[in-house]
């Protein structure tokens, strides 16, 4: 994959084991609402199912949208999160491991090259703008990784990284207050 880690301006979509092309409306609307974004939309799979030719369709009309296999064992190493992939307990643990493989490898993504990260079932409506090293939560104090803006190599997500791989449980809640205690004292993060 020749994801440039040094450019500003990237959306990250990734599909765990992605079948088939529903998922690529919500890229699409990124591309086609901010073309001056590169819209990547990864898949763990090695292939792309071109049969239709919807995807070089695609890649034709929306130049900034770019399609990719990423290397899993490749992205996981060297990151808190190796031992918990290696490990396969995110695989036996849970009832949706493709899930917990998915909430695990975004974090990664955007750690290694910045950017940012779209769940695949957030459509984009118009121009993105929005507030720099930001993310979703599920409720009050609670982390959701289903949206992320961060510069690459963001304390944040290390905390984030490490707070998954020592606390697992199969459906993991990550407590921000745990996270920011380990990238700044007293909960003096800023986000």
């Amino acid at each position: 994959m020749a994801l440039d880690s040094e450019r500003k301006g990237t959306l990250l979509a990734l599909v765990v084991l992605g079948i088939g092309i529903t998922p690529l409306q919500q890229p699409v609307a990124w591309a086609r609402e901010n073309p001056k974004l590169d819209v990547w939309f990864l898949f763990t799979t090695e292939l792309v199912d071109n049969a239709d030719l919807l995807p070089s369709s695609l890649l034709l009309t929306y130049h900034n949208l770019r399609l990719a296999s990423v290397p899993v064992q490749d992205m996981v190493r060297d990151t808190p999160l190796a031992k918990l992939y290696t490990s396969n307990k995110w695989r036996s643990e849970h009832a949706w491991p493709v899930n917990q493989l998915s909430n695990m490898l975004r974090v990664v993504y955007v750690y290694r090259y910045g950017g940012i990260y779209s769940d695949s079932d957030m459509v984009c409506l118009r121009p993105l703008s929005l507030p720099h090293n930001a993310l979703g939560f599920v409720s009050k104090g609670f982390v959701n990784n289903a949206f992320l803006s961060f510069d690459k190599g963001h304390a944040f997500l290390l905390a984030l990284m490490r707070d998954m791989e020592r606390n697992y449980k199969g459906a993991h809640k990550c407590d921000i207050k745990t996270v920011q205690d380990h990238v700044a004292p007293a909960g003096a993060i800023n986000v």
